[in-house]
């Protein structure tokens, strides 16, 4: 496979990724819904213990930091971890390219377009908070691409990522609609506790600084775990590491300089002219393995049942007639003279002669 055709699966492939955008609609607007809730919530308990004004009180402070920032992100990352190992086996099979880094031109270049549009947009805060979304796209694409890759293979380090992510994202959110939340006074009063006070007022280019976070945290961590990825790949190409079978993970990719003991069942080498390095991605196609998300997806073996005609055989003519071979099931058929028949139950072929199907006993 070409690198253009790895990209045009990388692009196809976003047929499958529906789940971004319902994920990123129902995650907003339940986000919503639990930061009124939970500021209802904490008032009234602030009320109970004797704490007024709510917003005064560290303990209120640091319950809604805790409610509004970590639980989105674990949840996040949680949900993000369910979508990409699910049963379908979505990283053993969809993301299961020979060329990785393919995974990463989609969202790279959503990235490129929608910074050109929010340049020239009147109203650049709106263009940040869409970049922001796109940023986390690519994380969540960087996530699938390090289960793939060989060296440097930490899904842990992205899932890290993302919790960092979506809880500046989600302050971000807080800080820019503080005046609907709560009437944003445990918001601003969080600001000034923290003395985060000039970071939320300031601007770059004429956006908030929390949103202009936003969009730089997603890419800028995507950016250092490939490089490192990068660095990591180069080193194992040159060292060329004996491998133990049982360290690879279902779906991920062993490069030919890579000698793995007794040969992965689940992967394929890949073909001669194609990439070597993790960090260069070798050629493009999911494979459709299928398996449970912790064991090894083999190969099914099909067994084929080939009728070769009398005269027709490997060695040139048969006198023994017709030969039917079974490869892979075990035992063959041999018949002598005639026309061989097909019993209509199982379809197995019987001599001329026999009235019985030998396979499954109907009379013929």
């Amino acid at each position: 496979m070409t690198w253009r055709r790895a990209v045009g699966d990388a692009f196809r492939l976003l047929r499958t990724e529906r789940w971004v955008a319902t994920d990123l609609l129902a995650g907003a607007v339940l986000y919503a819904a639990w930061v009124a809730g939970t500021a209802a919530l904490l008032r009234r308990a602030a009320d109970a213990a004797g704490l007024s004004p709510p917003a005064a009180h560290r303990p209120v402070l640091v319950a809604a930091g805790l409610l509004w920032l970590a639980v989105p992100a674990a949840v996040a990352v949680y949900r993000l971890r369910d979508r990409l190992l699910n049963i379908s086996g979505n990283v053993e099979q969809r993301y299961r390219f020979d060329r990785p880094a393919a995974l990463l031109v989609p969202p790279a270049a959503l990235l490129a377009v929608l910074a050109i549009v929010a340049a020239v947009v009147p109203d650049r805060r709106y263009g940040a908070a869409v970049l922001s979304i796109a940023g986390l796209y690519l994380l969540a694409r960087t996530t699938a691409y390090s289960y793939r890759v060989f060296a440097f293979s930490r899904p842990a380090v992205l899932y890290a990522a993302t919790v960092v992510t979506v809880a500046v994202q989600a302050a971000a959110a807080l800080v820019t609609v503080a005046p609907v939340v709560d009437r944003g006074a445990l918001v601003e009063r969080a600001v000034v506790t923290l003395g985060a006070g000039e970071y939320v007022t300031a601007t770059v280019g004429g956006v908030p600084l929390p949103l202009v976070a936003a969009v730089a945290v997603p890419v800028g961590l995507s950016a250092a775990y490939l490089a490192l990825q990068g660095v990591a790949a180069l080193a194992v190409r040159l060292i060329e590491p004996d491998v133990n079978r049982s360290d690879l993970r279902t779906g991920q990719r062993y490069p030919p300089f890579v000698d793995v003991a007794d040969g992965p069942a689940y992967d394929r080498t890949p073909a001669d002219g194609e990439a070597a390095g993790d960090d260069v991605p070798p050629s493009a196609e999911p494979t459709p393995d299928e398996g449970p998300d912790d064991g090894e997806d083999l190969d099914e073996v099909r067994h084929t049942r080939v009728f070769r005609p009398p005269g027709e055989g490997e060695d040139g003519p048969s006198a023994a007639g017709a030969d039917l071979i079974e490869d892979g099931a075990g035992g063959a058929n041999a018949g002598s003279g005639g026309s061989a028949r097909r019993c209509t139950a199982c379809g197995e072929t019987a001599r001329a002669e026999e009235t019985v199907c030998p396979n499954c006993g109907t009379s013929l």
